[in-house]
């Protein structure tokens, strides 16, 4: 019962992806997510940089390179939810090998 209650309390105070990487699922998403053939792709030459993308991430697997408005995504982390894909308006994101 305390451990319950210590984990409902905590869950106030640690953001969603904190639980993300730390939970027994999460952890084997990640472990398992690095072979995939199939994960979502960023074509930077097509990328503006607008941020949209990062913001629609759930997970934060989205980040930008340092000293550059071009971002990546970091697919361990990545949910495969596809709205990075949907708010992108020029259509850089893509789910394919």
């Amino acid at each position: 019962m305390i451990l319950v209650g210590a984990g409902v309390i905590s869950s106030f105070f640690l953001s969603e992806d904190f639980w993300h990487r730390v939970c027994p699922h999460g952890t084997v998403l990640y472990v398992s997510s690095s072979p995939a053939k199939f994960k979502m792709n960023l074509d930077e030459d097509l990328c503006t940089g607008c941020g949209l993308c990062e913001q629609a991430c759930p997970s934060g697997a989205i980040t930008s390179y340092e000293n550059s408005n071009i971002r990546k995504i970091n697919n361990n982390e990545c949910l495969t939810c596809h709205d990075c894909e949907d708010v992108c308006p020029v259509n850089a994101i893509n789910y394919s090998a």
